[in-house]
């Protein structure tokens, strides 16, 4: 198990992957594998992305809104067109534990690929209403070569990449 150094003074504190939060995990871990994969942080990554603002719940004569549901990182195709949910959890739950919240989220930005992890792997799936489906599991090191994995666009649809075509 990898562990982290974090230096403090002269002493130091060693974390491992299971103690760390989903905030670390997003951080540490997934920004880092986006930006390896060539993704432009500026123009083509949000994170925390609010996709509802919240329900307004009204006791009296006084009204306050729910917390809304939020995104850990949207993927665009170019400004203004989604193309990816990430959703990250703590590394003590299952790989595919955010599937079912990124589905949801990717139902509301009518976005085509989802993925979770929890900074060991990664599991994704490309929905069913698109041109093929698939659900896969893979390394985290290998996590957001998607240029490579068949999420090349063809008029909105999912496409092999052109070296696998045949």
């Amino acid at each position: 198990m990898k562990l982290i150094r974090i230096a403090t003074g002269s002493s130091s504190k060693q974390w491992t992957k299971k103690q760390l939060t989903e905030r670390d995990i997003c951080t540490k871990y997934i920004l880092p594998a986006i930006k390896k994969a060539g993704w432009d942080i500026h123009k083509q990554v949000r994170e925390e992305v609010s996709i509802t603002a919240g329900r307004v719940i009204v006791r009296g004569q006084m009204g306050t809104r729910s917390k809304g549901k939020r995104a850990d990182f949207v993927l665009y195709h170019k400004a203004n067109l989604p193309l990816a949910i990430i959703e990250a959890k703590k590394n003590t739950l299952p790989i595919a534990a955010g599937m079912q919240q990124g589905l949801g989220y990717s139902e509301l930005l009518e976005v085509p690929f989802v993925f979770s992890s929890n900074a060991t792997a990664l599991f994704s799936m490309i929905k069913p209403d698109f041109t093929r489906r698939q659900s896969k599991n893979f390394r985290l090191k290998s996590f957001l070569l998607m240029r490579n994995y068949g999420l090349n666009t063809n008029n909105g649809k999912a496409t092999k990449p052109k070296s696998s075509q045949q």
